[in-house]
């Protein structure tokens, strides 16, 4: 069933308040655009629910137009951060010797945390897919769990960096790039609890939803760009 929605008008309203209090330095701004968007994909997922069935993933043999959004919208945020690390490696000769951490501690711990979600989420994808809901809601809930000790860890590791966010070029790129990459990672995992939830309520219309392959489409894309930051922030500009 095709749903006519007005929640992703809702979500961009918040994405652009958040954007604008971050830029203005105004946590309160960031705080309450973050509130309307999240409350923006609670809605958007939930309405299905409440409406009695999901939209398909695809439509006569051809994806659907949700699902070429998601797909567009992963392109554009690839391009995004692609232009970050890219600025890192261009400018790598302006950062401080200072600003420098050990590859074999936080970094390697959280990566292979956030990796290995990736492969969590793969599981949940495949049980999702033979309409094994509750293994599926199982490994979907254990990819949440692996989310959230990246965020916590991580945020630790930048509480206790020698350097911040207006030390030097390299300390404001590598905030930005690690902060941006940290706030997708925490979207992720807000949409994959939904999802976790959808999994347990909404039966077996789930399994052809494309918002529910959406939400694993996105999460591979924040395990991808994660490679890119390690490999480029971390390994070879500090």
């Amino acid at each position: 069933m095709v749903v006519v929605s007005g929640w992703p008008i809702v979500v961009g309203l918040g994405v652009v308040v958040m954007v604008m209090g971050f830029s203005m330095g105004v946590v309160s701004i960031f705080v309450i655009g973050m509130w309307v968007g999240f409350s923006g994909l609670v809605g958007w997922v939930g309405e299905d629910q409440v409406k009695g069935g999901w939209e398909v993933l695809d439509v006569e043999g051809s994806l659907s137009g949700g699902a070429m959004g998601v797909l567009v919208f992963i392109f554009m945020e690839s391009c995004f951060f692609m232009a970050l690390v890219a600025s890192s490696v261009y400018s790598v000769e302006w950062w401080d010797s200072g600003e420098e951490v050990d590859m074999n501690e936080v970094p390697l711990l959280i990566s292979l945390v956030l990796l290995s979600s990736g492969v969590s989420v793969t599981l949940g994808h495949q049980n999702l897919h033979l309409k094994k809901l509750e293994p599926a809601g199982v490994w979907i809930g254990v990819t949440v769990a692996m989310g959230f000790v990246f965020v916590v860890v991580q945020y630790t590791e930048w509480s206790n960096n020698w350097f911040g966010l207006v030390d030097g070029l390299g300390g404001s790129l590598f905030y930005l790039i690690t902060g941006f990459h940290g706030m997708h990672v925490v979207v992720g995992i807000v949409l994959n609890f939904m999802l976790m939830v959808m999994v347990t309520l909404g039966g077996m219309d789930v399994v052809s939803s494309w918002k529910a392959e959406g939400v694993i489409w996105y999460w591979h894309f924040v395990d991808v760009v994660w490679l890119f930051v390690l490999l480029v922030v971390y390994w070879y500009c500090m």
